[in-house]
Order: structure tokens, then sequence, then C-alpha cells
């Protein structure tokens, strides 16, 4: 675990890539979320288990 995991933003933060990277990039490999959702998907998974598969951007070709 990172440091920036217990120094973490605010439940409703949304998480997205930097807007000087959207406008240089087509389409984003994650959809943007709430940390509070990543949160939730870390407790509800094994260790194992990739969480960022589950923000992937399924809209890609």
């Amino acid at each position: 675990m990172s440091m920036m995991y217990f120094a973490a933003p605010a439940l409703d933060a949304w998480i997205s890539a930097p807007p000087q990277i959207n406008n240089i990039i087509t389409s984003n490999i994650y959809r943007p979320f709430k940390w509070g959702d990543f949160k939730q998907i870390v407790y509800s998974l094994r260790l194992a288990d990739s969480r960022l598969d589950y923000f992937k951007n399924h809209t890609q070709s």
C-alpha cells in the first residue's frame, strides 16, 4: 500500500486522466471514477484481482 492510499482524497472525489492528456489521445483506457467507488472495489476483490480492470473503458475499439 502506498502513502497516497492513506492520505487519500474525499470519497466523492473524481479520478480521471488530466485534461492535457485527454486533448492528446482520442479515447481513454479507463473511465473516470470516484475514489469511494475504487475503495469499494478494492475491499470486494481478492488480492490477486486487478482493481483497475473494473474501471476500463469498454467503448474502446
